[in-house]
């Protein structure tokens, strides 16, 4: 069995993994993702102004659609955020946790723990097609 190592673009991206299974494009930092998600979202239930291809770059993760596990989706998303954007997060910033609950971000308060390089919350909101 031979193993075949990715080539171009490809591989560089995975070179500039900050984390395990995060791969920020070249020369971007967490803090810099963090920027980027942020000119577009400032509030719940935003449109996030982005593809899925676009947030995951950015380092985020689809968890679930809003209200899909009840038969009535909402057509709203919500993407975790990477564990490496917690120390980037302002307080105040509107979150929502896997269990859809609504919170502000308080650093140092609202919980850091991640699993499989996530936090518990993210943002929510509408993706471009």
């Amino acid at each position: 069995m031979h193993l075949r190592l990715p080539s171009g673009p490809v591989r560089l991206r995975r070179l500039a993994t900050v984390e395990p299974g995060v791969a920020y494009p070249v020369g971007m930092t967490p803090a810099d993702a963090f920027k980027r998600l942020t000119e577009s979202v400032n509030t719940f239930d935003a449109d996030l102004g982005m593809t899925r291809e676009e947030l995951n770059d950015l380092g985020l993760r689809h968890w679930a659609q809003e209200g899909e596990d009840q038969g009535n989706p909402t057509g709203n998303h919500l993407w975790l955020f990477p564990s490496s954007f917690y120390a980037h997060i302002p307080a105040g910033f509107p979150i929502v946790t896997i269990s859809f609950m609504r919170e502000e971000f308080m650093p140092g308060q609202t919980d850091d723990d991640h699993r499989f390089g996530l936090l518990a919350y993210g943002v929510l909101g509408k993706v471009k097609e």
